[in-house]
C-alpha cells in the first residue's frame, strides 16, 4: 500500500523519542553515511573522515592500533565469531569520541570486565548472542545510558538487574525476544530507567515492584500473548510519567477499564489485536495524542471493533487515530477530536464519509482506501489543510463491489493537497477543477476508465509523480508538456493513445527520470526518437513478446 508524506505517526514517535535521547547520542550506525567505513584498513587510511566503522562477516581476531581514529564515534561487529574481545576493547579504550559499541550475532558468551575502560560509552548493543550475565564492572561505565540485550535467551535477569543497579545513568533497556516468562521483583532497582522494551517475550504478569520505577516514560510489551493486562494496567496507572505504551500483537480481545487510569498516556499502540470493543471510559485519556487500533492481514468479513463508546469523542488532544482493518461500516462520532491531524480508515468497509468530518479542520492526512465508496461528498473541499488524500479502490475482478465513479468539483478547493491516490476506481472523467491543485506532487489514477485529461492539466506545476497506467486515454492535452517538475510518468496499458502526440508531449518534460510505456504500440523508429529526446530518462517498454509465458503453462 502506498503511504505518502511523512507518516505522521512516525514523525511524532521520532520527536517523542528525542525527548529522551539527545541528538548527540547514537543508537545505531548510519549505513549510508559518507562517514561510515566497512574495512579497518581503509578507515585507518582516512582517519579524519571515519566516524563510524561497521564490520560484518569479518575474519579478524583483534584490531590494529586504532589511536589515529580520533573521530570514531561508533563501531559495530556483526557475525564476527573469531574475535578476542578483551584485546579489541584494549584497542578502543583510547578513543576519545567512542560512544557506541555493538557486538551482535557473534556468539558472545561473556563480556570482558574491561568494558568499563570505555569511559565515553553511551550505548552498548549486544543483540543476539549467548550471554547469561553482564560483568559487575558494567556499573563502572560512567556515561552508559542505553543497553540493548534482545535475543539472549539464557540471560539471568535477576542477576543482571543486580549488576545494573549501580549504573545510575541507565535510561533505556531492551530485553525483547528473550523468551522470559517472569520479570523479577528487583526491576525496582533500576530507578533511573525511562524506557523498557519487553517485547516478544512470554510474560504472564508484571511484578508489583514496577511501580517503583517512577521515571518510566515508555513500556513496550508487544507480542506478549500470555500477559494478564488488567493487572498490568492497574500497576501502570501508578506510573505518573508513563506516556507511551505498546501492547500490539498480544491477542487482546478487550482493553481493561484500568488502562483509562493511566492519566499521563500520550501514545497507545493496541494494534494487531482481536479487540471487539473499547472501554467506556476511554475518554479519560485526555492527554492521548496517538491511538493505534489498526488490524493487519484481516479481510472485510466482520473482524475488529464493533462498539465504540461515546466518550471516544472526548479525546480532544488526539492527533492520530488509526482504525485500519476494523470492519466498521459506520464511522464512530469523532467530531470532538478537533486536534486530529491523521485519520486512517483503510479497509474498514465504509460506505460513505460522515459530514461531521468537515469540522475537523486540522485534518492533514486522510487515508480511506479500500472501502465501498461510490462518490466523494461535495464538502470534501472544506478540508483546507488536507495534504494527503488516499482513496484507492478494491481490485476484485471476480467480485462486484462499489467504486468511485466521479469526483466532485470541490476537489479543486484542496489548495494544500500534495498527494491524491485513486487507483482501482472506475472514474471516467476528471473535473476541470482538479487543475487548481497547484501544490499536488503525486497523482495516482491507475486502473480507472479515463479517456482524456482536462485541457489545463499542465497547470499542475508541482506534479512529480503521475500514474495513469491501465486507463483508456486517447491523447494527452497540449498543456501536458508544461509539467516541468514531472519526474515519474506511467502511461503503460493505454492501448488507444495517440502515440505521435504523446511522444511530442513527453519529449518536452525537462525533469523526467522514469517513463513506463509498456504495452503501447510504438515503432522502433518512434522509440529511437523518444530516447534521443530524453537521453537521461529511464524508459520501460515491455510488450507481449517480452513475457516468458505460453498458454497451457509451458515456458
Amino acid at each position: 500500500m502506498k503511504r505518502y508524506g511523512f507518516n505522521f505517526l512516525i514523525v511524532i514517535l521520532l520527536l517523542f523519542v528525542n525527548c529522551y535521547f539527545s541528538f548527540s547520542q547514537i543508537l545505531d550506525i548510519p549505513k549510508s553515511s559518507d562517514s561510515t567505513f566497512y574495512k579497518v584498513d581503509i578507515a585507518l587510511q582516512n582517519p579524519q573522515k571515519c566516524f563510524y566503522l561497521f564490520l560484518e562477516w569479518d575474519s579478524l581476531e583483534t584490531l590494529p592500533d586504532m589511536s589515529s581514529l580520533f573521530n570514531l564515534k561508533a563501531i559495530a561487529f556483526r557475525h564476527c565469531t573469531r574475535v578476542n574481545w578483551a584485546q579489541v576493547i584494549s584497542k578502543l579504550k583510547s578513543l576519545p569520541q567512542l560512544e557506541y559499541f555493538e557486538i551482535s550475532i557473534c556468539g558472545l558468551q561473556k563480556l570482558p570486565a574491561s568494558i568499563s575502560s570505555l569511559s565515553h560509552l553511551k550505548t552498548l548493543n549486544l543483540k543476539t548472542n549467548a550471554l547469561q550475565i553482564l560483568p559487575e564492572e558494567i556499573s563502572d561505565c560512567p556515561q552508559l545510558k542505553n543497553i540493548i540485550l534482545p535475543y539472549n535467551s539464557g540471560l539471568r535477569l535477576e542477576e543482571t538487574f543486580d549488576r545494573l543497579e549501580k549504573l545510575n545513568t541507565l535510561d533505556y533497556l531492551d530485553l525483547s525476544g528473550n523468551q522470559f516468562r517472569i520479570l523479577p521483583e528487583n526491576i525496582s532497582s533500576l530507578s533511573t530507567l525511562t524506557q523498557l522494551d519487553l517485547g516478544s517475550n512470554y510474560l504472564t504478569s508484571i511484578p508489583n515492584s514496577i511501580t517503583e520505577c517512577t521515571n518510566l516514560h515508555k513500556i513496550d510489551l508487544r507480542n506478549n500473548p500470555a500477559l494478564e493486562f488488567k493487572q498490568a494496567c492497574t500497576l501502570f496507572s501508578q506510573l505518573s510519567n508513563l506516556s507511551e505504551l505498546n501492547i500490539s500483537g498480544c491477542g487482546i480481545t478487550e482493553l481493561p477499564e484500568s488502562i483509562c487510569s493511566i492519566s499521563s498516556l500520550q501514545i497507545l499502540d493496541a494494534s494487531a489485536n482481536a479487540l471487539s470493543s473499547l472501554p467506556n471510559s476511554i475518554g479519560k485519556l485526555s492527554k492521548l495524542k496517538i491511538l493505534n487500533l489498526g488490524i493487519e492481514n484481516r479481510s472485510l468479513s466482520g473482524a475488529g471493533i464493533e462498539k465504540f463508546p461515546a466518550s471516544i469523542s472526548e479525546l480532544t488532544n488526539l492527533e492520530l487515530l488509526d482504525l485500519h482493518g476494523n470492519f466498521i461500516p459506520k464511522l464512530p462520532d469523532i467530531r470532538g477530536m478537533k486536534s486530529l491531524v491523521e485519520l486512517n480508515v483503510n479497509w474498514c468497509g465504509l460506505a460513505d464519509l460522515p459530514d461531521y468530518l468537515k469540522s475537523l479542520t486540522a485534518l492533514t492526512y486522510l487515508r480511506a482506501s479500500h472501502n465501498y465508496f461510490m462518490e466523494l461528498p461535495e464538502w470534501i473541499g472544506e478540508l483546507q489543510n488536507l495534504k494527503v488524500l488516499e482513496l484507492d479502490g478494491n481490485f476484485f475482478p471476480n467480485r462486484a463491489v462499489p467504486h468511485i465513479i466521479r469526483l466532485p468539483e470541490s476537489i479543486g478547493d484542496l489548495k494544500n493537497l500534495e498527494v491524491l491516490t485513486l487507483d482501482d476506481q472506475i472514474i471516467k472523467e476528471l473535473p476541470a477543477s482538479i487543475t487548481k491543485l497547484t501544490n499536488l506532487k503525486a497523482l495516482h489514477l491507475r486502473n480507472n476508465s479515463l479517456t482524456s485529461l482536462p485541457a489545463d492539466f499542465g497547470n499542475l506545476s508541482s506534479l512529480e509523480i503521475l500514474d495513469l497506467k491501465a486507463n483508456d486515454l486517447k491523447e494527452l492535452p497540449e498543456s501536458f508538456s508544461q509539467l516541468e517538475n514531472l519526474q515519474q510518468l506511467n502511461l503503460s496499458f493505454n492501448p488507444h493513445i495517440d502515440v505521435v502526440k504523446m511522444i511530442v508531449a513527453v519529449s518536452r518534460l525537462p525533469s523526467l527520470q522514469r517513463l513506463d510505456l509498456s504495452f503501447i504500440e510504438i515503432t522502433s523508429t518512434q522509440m529511437a526518437e523518444l530516447k534521443k529526446a530524453l537521453p537521461d530518462t529511464k524508459i520501460f517498454f515491455k510488450q507481449n513478446s517480452d513475457l516468458d509465458f505460453q498458454p497451457g503453462g509451458k515456458k
